[in-house]
């Protein structure tokens, strides 16, 4: 069993980007080093003792049990997990943890393509803060989400079928996802802009965060389930406005520069529309900060990937010079570069400024 620490979970981190890129010189296929990858991660974090996330021992109580209670799919996982392993715990949270990686890892390489660039963006994926989280413990989630982010590529690619399987197995594993799903799909059906879906999200956090909203869950808070929203809430603290603050900074950046520096991108604008429904769900349910906060952590999943595909998007003949040259395509691995040296700082100030450590007992 391993001990974590702070040092030795970024020390881990920053040991697999090198040897990945030791392998990618070495010209081996970037699927099977997205599948080192997957696989050196989940030993990582399910060789861990079982009080290291707060969530952990419920787990295996429920795999020690074999209950199907509430999320059934990730039950029935679990109890496959439990009849091919006999029971072993700590082969439970690796088997886990590497699907959760897996399909991640898999996902991004079907909507990037075959590029030695997957394995950067794969990398600065598993270093965002709640990535981790999901790891160690929120299981249900960061299954569910990994699910949902390998419908989205089937999707992207036009094989309806197979994604609206893969987003219902998505559902399955945490209810929370069949709101972004229904989301998702009615932003596809109506044919909402993506504008206009944002100017929609904003108008939805300023109602439900606002004093009227308050007076109304007050008046009600009689009622068991506003009595629930309060005992939930209590446990969240400012941080809920400092992730909402994070992640519009970004969307915000990323819309603009597509927006003015971007070419016409259908397969862009596809893309868009679902960490945009991520957003909007959230912001459907922010009077309950921590359901909302539940469904911003999906958003750590998807803005790495995002950021690429509007890099890759970028007319150069509408960039200033300057900005061409930092651009180019000999400067892209700079750019990767300085891109994994700015997550792993993030993660590694996330790290100690216990912003992560509260829910991992680190």
């Amino acid at each position: 069993m391993i001990n974590y620490s702070r040092l030795s979970i970024c020390v881990f981190f920053i040991t697999i980007i090198l040897i990945s890129l030791f392998m990618n010189k070495k010209k081996i296929k970037v699927i099977w080093i997205i599948l080192f990858m997957s696989i050196s991660f989940a030993i990582f974090f399910g060789l861990r003792n079982f009080d290291i996330g707060k969530d952990t021992l419920q787990y295996i109580w429920r795999y020690e049990t074999r209950l199907v209670r509430f999320d059934i799919l990730f039950e029935l996982i679990s109890i496959v997990i439990n009849y091919i392993f006999m029971g072993n715990k700590t082969l439970y949270l690796i088997m886990i943890s590497f699907l959760i990686c897996w399909f991640t890892g898999l996902a991004i390489f079907k909507i990037i393509g075959n590029r030695k660039s997957v394995i950067y963006i794969f990398y600065l994926t598993m270093m965002m803060p709640y990535f981790i989280l999901a790891n160690i413990n929120i299981l249900r989630q960061g299954l569910a989400t990994s699910f949902a982010l390998l419908a989205l590529s089937f999707d992207l690619e036009g094989k309806n079928k197979i994604a609206l399987f893969l987003f219902v197995c998505s559902g399955l594993c945490h209810k929370s996802l069949f709101l972004i799903i229904a989301v998702y799909y009615l932003v596809k059906i109506f044919k909402i802009r993506v504008k206009h879906l944002f100017c929609l999200t904003i108008v939805l956090i300023v109602f439900f965060n606002s004093q009227f909203m308050e007076n109304i869950l007050y008046y009600f808070s009689t009622s068991p389930f506003v009595q629930k929203i309060f005992m939930r809430d209590a446990t969240i603290t400012g941080t809920y406005i400092l992730k909402y603050i994070f992640y519009f900074s970004f969307i915000i950046v990323f819309l603009l520069i597509t927006k003015i520096f971007g070419k016409e991108n259908n397969y862009l604008i596809q893309f868009q529309k679902f960490p945009l429904s991520c957003l909007f769900s959230a912001a459907l349910i922010s009077f309950g900060k921590l359901n909302s906060t539940r469904i911003l952590i999906i958003l750590d999943f998807v803005l790495i990937v995002w950021g690429f595909l509007v890099i890759e998007n970028l007319d150069y003949n509408k960039i200033p010079t300057y900005f061409q040259n930092i651009f180019s395509k000999k400067n892209k691995q700079k750019l990767y570069m300085v891109l994994i040296i700015f997550v792993t700082s993030y993660c590694m100030i996330s790290l100690f400024m216990n912003a992560l450590t509260s829910d991992l007992k680190l």
